[in-house]
């Protein structure tokens, strides 16, 4: 095989691999873009908002101090 040959399959080998990463994270995106059109985690954000805006939830400094870390 020749030598431009060589260099002409290095470089498509190159690009194949950042194809692959960049459908990776595509990947991640899509799954992200799933998640959060999910019909439950819509349910559980706006539970979450009711609980909060009722008191039935805890500040953050507060959970920072029962853990220890405040």
């Amino acid at each position: 095989m020749s030598v431009s040959n060589e260099i002409i399959l290095k470089k498509l080998n190159k690009i194949e691999e950042m194809q692959k990463e960049l459908l990776k994270d595509w990947e991640l995106v899509e799954d992200f873009i799933l998640e959060l059109t999910s019909k439950n985690l819509k349910k559980d954000i706006r539970q979450g908002r009711k609980d909060y805006q009722n008191g039935k939830t805890h500040s953050y400094h507060s959970i920072r101090t029962l853990l220890g870390i405040a």
